[in-house]
């Protein structure tokens, strides 16, 4: 769970004048005796209308990551270990209510059909793994401790896989411009969020860098982000009884931003917003059905260090 940032240089503890070019550099390194405390939370509203009968959905989820460091990997690579000290998650979906919390383990699925939901976030929830970065934040490798997702059927074993949590760590690495940049220069990436049985979201999103905010202490830097557009796509042999042959999905709105920290060299925040809207091509059991996707996804993050417990 890497974090990146702009190296933002000072003199005598004075931002440099907001018109400078700035370079773009990361320190992904936590420091002996130091955990990052990375808190998550996401929410997902969705409605989605099939033939003209609407179907709501509503997912909101609370994760917080601890991470520390596990020695160096030689050739500028260290090791950091990472597990979840909480995570909670709250589902609703065609008047079906579920709840799951890592703290209380006698929380079960409403109905046989969730089941396989519930043990996979039970699995993930006590999941620990070990990743290798280089000192700028790329994760080479990534494996878990032990194997946690072993009495998982294979088809959930598939929807949590260190190649997708590596990935997702790159992309977040890869969000900043390789060149100095200068407050109001925007720049994009592609960026593919996976789905379960095998769907896929990848935006064009557009970044801005706007300098420093006032009155912040410390002083951190602000980067307006944007989703441009979406492609939506799911796989040939996904799993799903539902298949979608077309997808006309655009964004409606958008809104976020990350904050950083110059003199930690470390993302403390991030916030993005994202509003889909469109229509689907469903096959639903061989029938073709019309369909209309309304999609909310909001996504917040706060990162910071706390010291380690006494050994």
């Amino acid at each position: 769970m890497s974090r990146i940032g702009l190296f933002v240089l000072a003199l005598l503890g004075l931002a440099l004048p907001a018109s400078a070019a700035e370079e773009v550099v990361i320190d992904s390194r936590i420091p002996e005796g130091q955990r990052m405390r990375t808190e998550v939370r996401t929410e997902t509203e969705q409605t989605l209308t099939l033939a003209g009968m609407p179907i709501p959905s509503k997912t909101t989820q609370m994760m917080i990551i601890l991470s520390e460091p596990a020695g160096d990997a030689g050739e500028g690579e260290h090791k950091t270990r990472s597990w979840f000290d909480a995570f909670q998650q709250q589902l609703s979906v065609a008047g079906i209510e579920m709840q799951f919390d890592k703290g209380n383990p006698k929380d079960e699925a409403p109905i046989p059909q969730l089941k396989p939901v519930a043990d996979l976030l039970r699995a993930l929830s006590e999941a620990k793994w070990v990743s290798t970065q280089t000192d700028n934040g790329t994760v080479k490798a990534l494996e878990f401790e032990g194997f946690p997702f072993a009495n998982l059927p294979d088809g959930a074993r598939g929807e949590i896989t260190p190649e997708r949590m590596m990935n997702q760590a790159n992309q977040i690495a890869k969000r900043l411009p390789e060149k100095p940049v200068n407050v109001g220069d925007t720049w994009t990436r592609s960026e593919t969020m996976p789905l379960e049985a095998g769907q896929t979201l990848t935006f064009e999103k557009e970044f801005t860098f706007r300098g420093p905010v006032e009155n912040t202490d410390p002083v951190v830097w602000k980067i307006d982000l944007r989703h441009k557009n979406v492609d939506f796509r799911m796989a040939a042999d996904s799993p799903s009884p539902v298949k979608i042959s077309n997808s006309e999905l655009k964004v409606s709105k958008t809104d976020g931003e990350i904050l950083y920290d110059p003199a930690a060299k470390r993302i403390v925040a991030s916030r993005e917003v994202v509003t889909l809207e469109g229509k689907l091509g469903i096959n639903f059991n061989g029938m073709d059905l019309p369909g209309e996707l309304k999609l909310t996804l909001d996504f917040n993050t706060k990162a910071g260090m706390v010291p380690a417990p006494a050994q």
